[in-house]
């Protein structure tokens, strides 16, 4: 068995995907090389499991943190299942109902909508998924990991009236919401933590919900394509996200 020296955090749009919300055949090289390097990859996303299981199969990956941190599993036992609390599902429903905005309900077995939209099918559109069924959601118990508000503007109005919920603007199109505390970053901890084991931890990324994924890492790679804030915090910047960015930065760091 090849004894494990390192754990890499890719996040997907922007990152690992391409501008079609595609990988690349290099890219899926790449990654199916690196266990035998001694290098877990994992996936680190604000998408939901139900979308990333196309992309599972055909990288042979198969440990990720997905909806910004609120779920976590490692070969197949999860690690972490952190819902909203249920009071401030309903409450953030009617804001964005005041707003004119529409909510998607994320769980890691899958997302409903509260109402179709031009938004949402835009911004379903923009990660090449389709849009999801529209259905009521329960307001009963704690049973959403998170959810995602479907609309343009008023950013700080919503984290103005929900300070202990996150917010973060990953498209033109969508608002993804998390609990306060919760992150990409304490994914990475609560794996590490899991694994008991002190190994080094590389992390790819692109938007403003990858700056906690980075701190949590030894090595920080922002793409070509990052947001200045990601970039002045990398210790590395690769190349662009559809000009093998990818690959660059892994070879610079002899993770394949």
């Amino acid at each position: 068995m090849i004894p494990v020296k390192a754990l890499v955090f890719f996040d997907l749009d922007g990152t690992l995907l391409n501008d079609q919300s595609q990988l690349t055949d290099e890219v899926i090289e790449a990654l199916h090389r690196m266990p035998d390097n001694g290098v877990i990859p994992f996936i680190a996303t604000g998408r939901t499991n139900t979308e990333i299981q196309e992309i599972l199969e055909k990288t042979g990956i198969d440990s990720f943190i997905t909806m910004n941190g609120q779920y976590a599993s490692f070969k197949g036992k999860e690690i972490l299942n952190h819902k909203i609390p249920n009071r401030y599902v309903k409450e953030l429903e009617e804001k964005a109902k005041e707003l004119q905005h529409q909510v998607a309900f994320y769980k890691h077995s899958g997302i409903i909508l509260s109402e179709n939209s031009d938004m949402a099918n835009h911004h379903y559109e923009h990660l090449s998924q389709p849009v999801p069924p529209i259905s009521t959601p329960t307001y009963t118990e704690d049973s959403y990991n998170m959810l995602l508000i479907l609309g343009q503007g008023y950013d700080d109005v919503y984290q103005e009236a929900f300070p202990d919920l996150t917010f973060y603007r990953n498209t033109p199109y969508s608002i993804d919401v998390v609990s306060e505390g919760h992150c990409k970053g304490t994914g990475v901890e609560e794996i590490l933590r899991h694994l008991n084991d002190n190994v080094t931890t590389f992390a790819f990324g692109d938007g403003p919900n990858d700056l906690e994924l980075l701190r949590a890492c030894d090595y920080k790679i922002a793409m070509g394509n990052a947001v200045e804030d990601l970039k002045r915090q990398a210790d590395y910047i690769t190349g662009d996200h559809n000009e093998h960015g990818i690959i660059e930065a892994l070879n610079y760091y002899n993770l394949i």
